[in-house]
């Protein structure tokens, strides 16, 4: 819009072709099947989306907690209770994903050639043909690598789309213990001894916030773009398989066990 300001300005929706000026007529299509794949662009053709029209996508999440009561002994009671959270990630790796925290291989260098270095997604290729490896006896290497990650895997003969990864599951288990006393002319004293991440404390490699990136971008990339394949007509690169990819995080409430004693006194 001539501000001065670079990226801050939103986009027109063609509804046709003849409303908007490509470089390559040719993408049209490609683009018109993008814009029919978002509401909020669908719903904008033929003018200016607007800001916050937009919205993330609604969540579905369940979780379930299993209780059991023990049996009355002179007033006493055990309560146990399993919480499990997120059923539905449990059940399906592909379900009860947050949608707003996902992350992206990206890689090293400008390969599109828009002047911004680190920022371009991988292609990934489903053969040796369809890739130019500055050694190309690494291609073995980069093909195990790729199937080691599935959403690099489900993207093979294209481009990774953003937001395609996945953190790994969490796997977390709290305990409580619970007393009550007696009852004694109405009074009574309740003793809570909450246990957070049990696994955790049975083995140390065990309850670990497992995690790739926190935010939008995988911690490291595994392409590089190190020069132009002028036969093919594509960027030549060099593989480097990530030194870790999924790893823990340590915080005083991730990864660690922790107590909690409690008691009230009813009257």
């Amino acid at each position: 819009n001539g501000d001065g300001q670079n990226g801050n300005d939103v986009p027109f929706i063609p509804a046709n072709p003849a409303q908007i000026s490509l470089q390559d007529p040719t993408q049209y299509t490609k683009l018109a099947q993008f814009i029919d794949s978002q509401d909020c662009l669908r719903d904008a053709k033929g003018g200016f989306v607007q800001r916050g029209a937009c919205r993330n996508p609604w969540q579905d999440f369940m979780d379930l907690r299993l209780s059991w009561l023990s049996p009355d002994l002179k007033g006493q009671r055990i309560e146990a209770q399993w919480d499990i959270f997120n059923v539905l990630n449990l059940l399906n790796p592909q379900w009860g994903h947050f949608d707003q925290a996902p992350y992206t291989w990206l890689v090293t260098g400008d390969v599109n050639g828009d002047g911004q270095n680190g920022n371009d997604v991988p292609f990934i290729p489903a053969n040796p043909g369809q890739i130019s490896l500055q050694d190309s006896t690494q291609y073995t290497k980069l093909a195990q690598f790729i199937d080691s990650q599935d959403c690099l895997r489900d993207a093979k003969g294209g481009f990774v789309q953003r937001g395609a990864c996945r953190n790994p599951w969490q796997d977390f288990m709290d305990l409580r213990l619970s007393w009550l006393s007696p009852d004694l002319k109405g009074q009574r004293i309740e003793a809570q001894w909450d246990i957070f991440n049990v696994l955790n404390l049975l083995n140390p490699q065990w309850g670990h916030f497992d995690q790739v990136a926190p935010f939008e971008t995988a911690p490291s990339n595994f392409l590089s773009a190190v020069g132009y394949d002028t036969v093919n007509k594509r960027p030549l690169y060099s593989f480097k398989a990530p030194p870790s990819i999924v790893v823990p995080v340590y915080s005083p409430t991730l990864s660690r066990w922790r107590m909690q004693l409690g008691a009230k006194y009813t009257f």
